[in-house]
């Protein structure tokens, strides 16, 4: 806080996981709080943004083909759980896939009803189970015959999903967050929990799949492979006599494709049958736009900065994806909208703990001019950020304001 009769702390505004830096409206919104007393890292949410997100989805994978079929929103609740968010998506006639108690619980609260709920964890807690099935909440995955058989002890009455084995082009090294090595049945085991789910009784509705996170490029290959293989799947169901009802294709949808998914989309679901309803699990490309998160600068030393949040805090996607997406503007923009002209200085970012593990970004240009006291703010910055953020040295959480 600047003391009276000095000159304010200098705002710098960089583009985060965004295509922008703050709009004028949300830097008068971070000023103000900055002006008014602020002294740790906060986040603004930007409501407007959150009606946007989901309108993106709505405009880009509904009335698809010449059908007019629609792929249903089943937002990733994991990756930002603010409330103006949920209250958008349930507005937009979308649902919610949740992972948890607590996730399932709060979606509940606010109105979601039990069929909007997917339970698409596939490795699931006992405790979890017996709350779905208390709730009415049916629709759920499996990748295993453990799973079928836990599913049977504890959520008996169950609508399964197979979560089917995807081959993510590159993996993280091409931009995709590859999650086919923990999750995902390969083709040839699908017989063998086909047969098992007979054995138990159990409801096979359908498939599911995850094409990998924040794809680097335009995959239509790929795309189009793992959907007619799920539709492989499906008809693989029908031959064991089970009657699919659902293909989910998960998350990891790019906003950046939005028009490309929708042709593509609509070509691929004349291919399925019009009894099949078809559900995708977005996270980042909604939540990614509705937040810009506000650090303060803490010391400054020649080739390192030291900030106020962290690979400890908010900051941990940044190590976690091995992708630089802190990326500067050209040149970070100050108080008045200009674009700074100074001197830059190429530095390593750290996080406030006590530990020499707590850096998130190496090689970032700041201006020279930066010194403790003043603020960074990166737009962008709504999707799997608190969420992964940890209490080490119980360094104080970042605070939420809206807008």
């Amino acid at each position: 806080m600047a003391s009276q009769g000095s000159s304010p702390s200098a705002v710098f505004y960089c583009r985060g996981l965004s295509e922008r830096v703050p709009d004028k409206e949300e830097r008068a919104e971070i000023e103000k709080i900055i002006d008014d007393g602020e002294e740790h890292t906060f986040y603004v949410t930007n409501t407007k943004e959150c009606a946007a997100s989901v309108k993106w989805f709505n405009d880009h994978f509904h009335g698809l083909g010449t059908k007019k079929r629609s792929i249903e929103l089943r937002y990733a609740v994991k990756c930002q759980g603010q409330r103006e968010l949920l209250k958008c998506v349930l507005a937009g006639g979308g649902g919610v896939d949740c992972a948890s108690i607590a996730e399932m619980t709060k979606c509940l609260e606010m109105g979601f009803k039990p069929d909007q709920i997917v339970f698409s964890n596939s490795c699931k807690m006992a405790s979890h189970m017996k709350f779905a099935e208390a709730h009415g909440i049916r629709l759920t995955a499996a990748d295993s015959i453990s799973e079928l058989q836990a599913i049977k002890r504890h959520y008996p009455s169950a609508k399964v999903m197979l979560r089917m084995w995807t081959a993510t082009p590159g993996g993280t090294a091409g931009g995709a967050l590859d999650l086919s090595k923990k999750f995902g049945a390969r083709p040839g085991e699908m017989a063998a929990l086909l047969s098992a789910a007979k054995e138990l009784g159990t409801d096979i509705v359908g498939v599911s799949y995850h094409g990998g996170s924040n794809p680097a490029k335009w995959e239509e290959a790929y795309l189009v492979s793992t959907f007619e293989a799920a539709i492989g799947c499906l008809e693989e169901q029908i031959e064991f006599g089970f009657t699919p009802e659902y293909l989910d294709i998960g998350g990891g949808q790019a906003r950046r494709f939005g028009p490309k998914y929708r042709e593509l989309f609509g070509k691929l679901l004349e291919k399925l049958p019009e009894n099949v309803r078809v559900l995708a699990e977005p996270g980042r490309c909604l939540a990614k736009p509705i937040q810009t998160r506000v650090v303060r600068v803490m010391r400054v030393r020649e080739n390192d900065v030291i900030l106020s949040d962290g690979y400890f805090g908010g900051m941990r996607s940044q190590r976690e994806y091995h992708q630089h997406y802190l990326l500067p503007a050209k040149r970070p923009e100050a108080r008045d909208g200009s674009e700074y002209s100074g001197k830059m200085n190429v530095v390593t970012l750290y996080g406030p703990t006590c530990s020499s593990l707590d850096w998130f970004q190496k090689d970032f240009p700041v201006p020279a001019s930066l010194k403790p006291g003043d603020w960074i703010a990166w737009s962008g910055m709504g999707s799997y950020v608190d969420k992964k953020s940890s209490r080490f040295n119980d360094m104080p959480q970042a605070t939420g304001y809206k807008m």
